[in-house]
């Protein structure tokens, strides 16, 4: 295993392994990731309009800097943030 930095997500298998887990994982959070608005989502109950989709809530991640776990070639981890991002809480 080896961690990756990228600061931004643009190696097409990269970016398919993690789609693979958000997919994955979508219903693990509330809202479920493919309910999202943003990475950033204060509001965190269902919201009634159509779902975003994980397309969506992964091109926010793509263009936010990221730490990447990868095991023999594929990502089975990884951790995206937001630079200086500062919550009110």
């Amino acid at each position: 295993m080896h961690f990756k930095y990228c600061s931004k997500i643009k190696n097409h298998r990269i970016a398919e392994d993690i789609k693979n887990l958000l997919v994955l994982c979508d219903g693990e959070f509330v809202p479920p990731l493919s309910m999202r608005s943003s990475t950033t989502q204060k509001e965190l109950k269902r919201q009634a309009a159509e779902p975003a989709g994980i397309e969506s809530y992964f091109n926010e991640i793509a263009g936010q800097p990221a730490i990447i776990v990868m095991d023999k070639g594929r990502v089975v981890a990884f951790m995206s943030f937001c630079k200086n991002y500062l919550c009110e809480n």
